[in-house]
């Protein structure tokens, strides 16, 4: 699958997973039900936001590249030069700018990229060492890495990991161009803020479910299946937990026959309100 398919599955995927997914349903039980209106709905938004979403990252590279165009460029040796400063191994030709952990030991080491038109940009430079500095001081990520492919941007990281990652980077780009100051002049600062304001803006980019549980589908698929056996018994008469026990034979009851029952009497009940508790419920790790 090329990048253009693998795209297009993912901004479609609220869509096709349920439909690739053995037993699946929207809303809280099979047919039509009150969370379906909901959770339609909610599949809508998400491909709208993640057809969206690539373009805004997208344009966010090409503004940085553009403005990039007449910054100051360092050679290989005064990048080692700075980097010595910091004293944090660097990588230099590398294929992107970021600051990275390396094997058991975690060891720091930051990889730069060098501009198409050749040499390194000082206020990139300073930034990837201020990641550096700043993880060794314990501030911050420090390991967040700028990435232009939206693979690797598009998976949810949360709502808190969100704000982390952009309080990080924006602290780190401020702490970069006050270095960039005292090196290279006032002008130089305000020629690479631009440059700086894009790659920021690429990380204030909410990621495309930044506020949902990254593992829904996972619990939802298997909650549902939980929900759909505990009704299949029900249909044969054996209505409870009790019920369950005395027809299985044992005195123990696994946790997924026990949360089916509970999410079924809510999913196939007559009251809009309960349907609506099921389909929450069924996302939720608890």
């Amino acid at each position: 699958m090329d990048e253009k398919e693998l795209r297009k599955d993912w901004i479609l995927s609220p869509f096709t997973y349920p439909a690739r997914t053995y037993n699946w349903y929207y809303g809280a039980r099979p047919g039509f039900d009150t969370a379906d209106i909901i959770d339609i709905i909610s599949r809508g938004l998400k491909v709208g936001y993640r057809a969206a979403y690539v373009p805004l990252l997208e344009a966010c590279q090409t503004g940085r590249k553009c403005t990039a165009k007449g910054l100051k460029r360092l050679n290989e040796d005064e990048v080692k030069r700075i980097a010595a400063e910091y004293n944090i191994p660097s990588r230099l030709n590398a294929d992107e700018s970021r600051f990275a952990l390396y094997g058991k030991k975690r060891s720091p080491i930051v990889e730069l990229q060098p501009e198409s038109g050749g040499g390194y940009i000082p206020i990139t430079v300073l930034e990837e060492l201020e990641h550096g500095r700043r993880w060794g001081a314990g501030i911050g990520e420090g390991k967040r890495k700028l990435t232009t492919s939206f693979v690797e941007k598009a998976p949810d990281t949360g709502l808190l990991p969100y704000l982390a990652t952009l309080s990080d980077e924006s602290l780190t780009k401020a702490s970069a161009l006050r270095q960039l100051r005292k090196r290279y002049g006032i002008k130089e600062a305000i020629r690479s803020t631009p440059t700086l304001g894009f790659s920021l803006l690429s990380y204030a980019i909410p990621p495309a479910d930044f506020i949902a549980n990254p593992d829904r589908g996972r619990y939802e698929e298997s909650r549902k299946n939980a929900a759909l056996y505990a009704k299949s018994l029900q249909n044969r008469g054996i209505n409870t937990i009790d019920d369950y026990i005395r027809y299985s034979g044992t005195d123990s009851v696994s946790n997924w026959i026990k949360t089916g029952y509970s999410l079924a009497d809510l999913a196939y009940s007559r009251n809009p309100i309960n349907q609506l508790k099921a389909y929450f419920k069924y996302g939720s790790r608890k």
